[in-house]
């Protein structure tokens, strides 16, 4: 309905996986040309990402953060769920793995992974935007995030061009 009247869409990856969005955003641009919109529709999607100068620290520091939010999020999806989908939802996030969370939720690792996973993204989901989460759970100590909003700064979007 949106990308049929028009409007640009504006999506999370929170609760529903990379893979997910894939479709969805696929429907957006099928109902935009459907209308008859010129062009693609604006896309916007945020994603959780870390960059740190090692693959080893890229996956260790922001661990726990990131499994406290979707642990977090999960047992409140589930609390509160009124229908099966979100009581689904919020168990799947409740036992999620950490190897899960970063092939399907989040974007870690070295300048030149993330650049490499951005650009896959970008060709997969076709988004306009890319607004990032850098610390998704709260929990990553501030001298930390402000060395990978550095990080992602100088050397990942200038190759995001």
């Amino acid at each position: 309905m949106v990308g049929r009247m028009g409007y640009p869409v504006f999506l999370a990856v929170r609760t529903s996986p990379i893979t997910e969005l894939t479709s969805w955003i696929g429907s957006y641009h099928e109902a935009w040309r459907g209308a008859g919109h010129p062009g693609r529709g604006e896309v916007g999607v945020i994603v959780p990402v870390y960059v740190a100068g090692t693959a080893r620290r890229a996956r260790e520091e922001p661990e726990a953060s990131a499994m406290h939010f979707y642990r977090s999020i999960g047992q409140a999806l589930a609390k509160s769920a009124t229908t099966t989908m979100r009581t689904e939802t919020g168990n799947r996030l409740i036992d999620i793995s950490y190897d899960e969370v970063l092939e399907e939720f989040a974007v870690y690792g070295t300048p030149e992974a993330v650049t490499d996973r951005l650009l896959e993204l970008r060709e997969a989901l076709g988004y306009s935007t890319l607004p990032v989460w850098m610390n998704a759970g709260g929990q990553v100590p501030h001298e930390r995030v402000l060395a990978s909003m550095r990080l992602f700064a100088e050397r990942v979007t200038p190759r995001l061009g």
